[in-house]
């Protein structure tokens, strides 16, 4: 099965998949070691996106109590 990995929320569902699939002898270790790498890597990924987001709203917000306080 493909692990779908668009947004937050399936990969968290992918990876409780392939955690469970371990458990449950379903997976080899080199193939979860691999999967969990994946996901480190995506979280990383979705953590600066936010962080990017976050940031841009902010500069947003400065800029508009700049502009209140002239």
């Amino acid at each position: 099965m493909a692990l779908r990995l668009n947004n937050i929320e399936n990969a968290r569902k992918s990876l409780s998949r392939v955690l469970r699939d371990y458990d449950a002898g379903k997976m080899d270790e080199k193939k979860a070691r691999t999967e969990a790498y994946i996901f480190e890597k995506l979280l990383q990924f979705f953590k600066f996106e936010k962080e990017n987001s976050i940031e841009a709203e902010l500069s947003e917000i400065r800029e508009i109590i700049e502009g209140l306080q002239k």
